[in-house]
């Protein structure tokens, strides 16, 4: 009987589609998972356990749904804003803005149902918003507290601007202000004057303002304008780009504009965005990523669909979005099941790697802004709290480094650092639920404790502790292959007898074929200190491996303690029954 020892050196093809669970003819398969849940995959290779999230404050009316945006005037001025019914909210350096001892707000016209349907665009200090059902408003903050909306005045409004028809998307383009779609003008395009956001009036000087109406022989509504080498505008049946007619460096006039069709793909009404060199759209029915990007020496647009290999993913429908440029170039997700897809992207590297993604609760709102020392993802997590619904903003915590003790992988968590304490208050967010944690580096309790009066008592003292719901991340790579002299294990008898883990700054995993057959990983050696937590472990693993003969081959790593796991390489020992 042949035997082998394959490797698993890198998961860069992310978690890949059932549907291509044959394929091992493509060499995207031997990079690939079966598995990637509450998993990140690195442009590196390796595969870590996702961070926790940090609870900040539930959202001003639990029974409604909000929507979290960005507002960014520099990398130290950069706030959160919780949209809701008729107000906003504001955060900043991971906590809430309060005015005396209430939560900071304003009032504006958006009513819960056009939430999800306005779109904005912020230059310096200022945000404009868009809505086909409201006059478009203008947010202005001139301090921590010092925020205010009002309706954008005017100069010569377009004619067919009014009640009910207003432009539904919005950006800045060649120092313009660009408006587009209205209802009664779903394909138009309107430029402000140059270097007059507010100047709509008509003209043919060349800063004059501009209005274009695409003609592509149907009614096809524009859903997204983006700024980017020209003009990208999405259209519900196709991409386009509005542009001089010239070179891109001659600007557009109002006697200089053309629109050119560059994709059939087709748009849903989520707002684009720009990555890298690329513009990254969603299709019409929201469950494709397509990239954009122009070639150079071809002289052409180049749609490419992100989701081809990992269509399951996004199969529930995308809802948001946002982008995570550090550490680890992450687009993320919000979908329609409430769940989160990652999507781990460097296509100069080849890294096109998708995770799934799930908390105790139905995530409805996501949005970054950077910090001091990393970009953090912001979130709106509908959460079931002792029988009540509850809708909290949370964010992702930062990568632990080096200190073990900061270490954060609960959701919804909250730490304490001080005296060493057993009770430790402040929880009431998790009333009645089961909570985990880490206590000066070491996993608190092997099952959860429950939450009574806000509070919980652990059986150690501990100075530094982290507390919050838990959550199990799981690795599955696809089914081994084996190379044979007469062809593929596929479909054969296999063993697997050990498997040799290489891992980076782990501790608590486990390992085993499925679900009820799974074996912990010893990482406590004699060396170490009793009552003490083992020092975080870099380095290989050789593990018994307990699964016995079958045809598929599946290795399942999986970490359900509130500790790290990094996985660099998987090298199994497999005998084939030929």
């Amino acid at each position: 009987m042949p035997s082998g020892y394959p490797i698993l050196t890198n998961f860069t093809s992310g978690e890949m589609s059932p549907r291509l669970d044959a394929r091992v003819d493509v060499s995207k398969y031997f990079n690939a998972c079966k598995t990637l849940y509450n998993m990140i995959v690195h442009p590196h290779g390796g595969a870590s356990r996702r961070n926790g999230t940090h609870f900040v404050a539930e959202t001003k009316d639990s029974s409604k749904i909000s929507r979290l945006i960005p507002f960014q005037f520099s990398t130290e001025q950069a706030y959160i804003l919780e949209c809701g019914d008729q107000y906003i909210r504001f955060y900043k350096d991971g906590g809430q803005i309060v005015s005396g001892v209430a939560a900071y707000e304003i009032a504006t016209p958006y009513t819960t149902s056009l939430l999800s349907s306005i779109k904005y665009a912020q230059n310096a200090d200022t945000m404009r918003i868009v809505n086909q059902s409201v006059w478009p408003q203008i947010l202005t903050r001139t301090g921590h507290t010092a925020w205010t909306m009002a309706s954008v005045t005017f100069v010569n409004t377009p004619s067919t601007w009014g009640a009910g028809n207003w432009p539904g998307s919005i950006g800045f383009y060649e120092q313009r202000c660009c408006y587009a779609g209205t209802p009664a003008s779903p394909q138009s395009v309107w430029l402000s004057a140059s270097q007059a956001y507010d100047d709509m009036s008509s003209g043919v000087l060349d800063d004059d303002p501009i209005e274009v109406t695409i003609d592509d022989g149907q009614v096809n509504a524009i859903q997204w304008i983006m700024p980017g080498r020209y003009l990208n505008l999405g259209t519900v049946e196709g991409e386009w780009v509005l542009s001089s007619g010239s070179d891109v460096d001659t600007p557009i006039t109002p006697t200089k504009r053309k629109a050119t069709r560059v994709s059939n793909k087709g748009s849903s009404n989520i707002q684009a965005g720009f990555i890298s060199d690329a513009v990254i759209f969603f299709q019409k029915f929201g469950r494709k990523v397509f990239h954009l990007g122009y070639r150079y020496v071809e002289d052409k647009y180049d749609p490419s669909d992100l989701t081809i290999f990992s269509e399951h993913i996004t199969k529930s429908g995308i809802k948001e979005w946002t982008f995570q440029k550090e550490p680890d170039n992450i687009l993320w997700l919000c979908l329609n099941n409430g769940k989160l897809a990652g999507l781990t992207l460097n296509k100069e590297q080849e890294v096109i790697a998708w995770h799934d993604h799930q908390t105790d609760g139905y995530i409805e709102s996501l949005a970054v802004i950077p910090t001091a020392t990393y970009y953090q993802v912001w979130m709106i997590v509908r959460r079931e709290i002792n029988g009540a619904t509850k809708r909290y903003v949370e964010y992702f915590e930062d990568d632990f480094g080096d200190n073990q003790k900061a270490c954060w992988f609960v959701d919804c968590g909250l730490s304490y650092s001080g005296t060493a304490v057993t009770t430790v208050t402040g929880l009431d967010h998790l009333e009645g639920k089961g909570i985990v944690g880490i206590a000066d580096g070491a996993a608190i309790s092997d099952t959860p404790i429950t939450v009574v009066s806000g509070s919980v008592t652990i059986p150690n003292a501990a100075a530094s502790i982290t507390l919050g719901l838990p959550f199990t991340s799981i690795l599955e790579p696809m089914r081994l292959e084996l190379p044979l002299a007469d062809g593929t294990s596929q479909g054969r008898i296999k063993k697997i007898h050990q498997v040799v883990i290489r891992f980076y700054q782990t501790l608590g995993a486990k390992i085993g074929s499925a679900v009820g057959m799974i074996d912990t990983i010893p990482f406590r050696s004699p060396a170490d200190l009793m009552g003490q937590p083992p020092e975080l472990f870099s380095g290989d693993k050789v593990v018994p491996f307990a699964g016995g003969w079958d045809r598929n081959g599946y290795i399942r790593i999986q970490q359900d303690q509130p500790l790290p796991m990094t996985i660099l390489s998987i090298m199994p020992k497999v005998t084939v029954n030929d």
